[in-house]
């Protein structure tokens, strides 16, 4: 992955990995890996840059320098 800038990342448990980033010769190409699944976000559903990802027990919390989300494996929620 050298042409891959992770800008945040955690790993839940020895089998899931959450990371964020971009490309480096594209930093417009943002992408996200929730759950082991990447996901491109080349217009993202969340607002702000993403400056970090936590996994827990009660979901998965990606703190953005606007909000602060919570996502699960049903649905994806806003905290204020």
């Amino acid at each position: 992955m050298t042409d891959f800038e992770i800008t945040s990342f955690d790993v839940f448990g020895s089998d899931i990995i959450h990371f964020y980033g971009s490309r480096k010769d594209n930093k417009d190409v943002k992408i996200m890996c929730l759950f082991n699944t990447g996901i491109i976000l080349t217009k993202p559903d969340i607002t702000g840059d993403i400056v970090d990802i936590k996994q827990y027990n009660m979901g998965l919390y990606v703190s953005t320098s606007a909000d602060v989300y919570k996502y699960n494996f049903n649905a994806t929620q806003v905290l204020k």
